[in-house]
């Protein structure tokens, strides 16, 4: 799927995304604006805009302002990336014609893990970055699927991704 039409099922998957949240989309609901103190239900799901409005302080979400809210997310790019592993997106990044940046990366591969009596698979050679003694940050792209890998890897290591790959980078590259 394109990026641009991965936007546009996230957007579609607003009112299941409500409903998961105890919240009926056909009808009207308590304000999720946190500076808003909602007594009447004011706030609606527009189906034609795809955004929930409140009546009363103006406000106006998408699936991906209320995925940051939840996530504690700021940023679009960060929410819609959120967005798209909340409700498994494949998104084909090389059909898009800008760039799309993430805060994920890792330059080291990911463990294979190969069914009891197979052959191991030959590793995949790294080709290293070269490391100035100015640089703050190494970023590599990855699929949404090597994501996935990484934060179960990350998860069993009782860490976050980004502290899982700063973990490994220390043992193996001795940063």
């Amino acid at each position: 799927m394109t990026y641009k039409d991965a936007i546009v099922y996230a957007y579609n998957k607003t009112p299941w995304y409500l409903r998961n949240k105890n919240i009926d989309p056909a009808r009207k609901f308590f304000c999720l604006n946190p500076e808003h103190v909602d007594r009447k239900g004011s706030m609606y799901y527009d189906e034609k805009v795809c955004s929930c409005i409140c009546e009363d302080c103006g406000a106006k979400y998408t699936i991906f302002d209320l995925i940051g809210f939840d996530f504690g997310l700021r940023g679009v790019e960060k929410q819609r990336q959120r967005a798209f592993w909340l409700f498994d997106i494949k998104v084909d990044y090389k059909a898009h014609d800008t760039i799309v940046r993430t805060d994920y990366v890792t330059p080291i591969p990911l463990p294979v893990v190969t069914p009891p009596g197979a052959a191991e698979p030959a590793p995949e050679p790294i080709e290293p970055t070269p490391i100035t003694d100015n640089m703050a940050e190494v970023r590599v792209a990855m699929s949404w699927e090597q994501f996935g890998k990484l934060s179960a890897v990350a998860r069993e290591a009782e860490a976050t991704p980004e502290e899982y790959i700063t973990r490994l980078l220390r043992e193996k590259l001795g940063f």
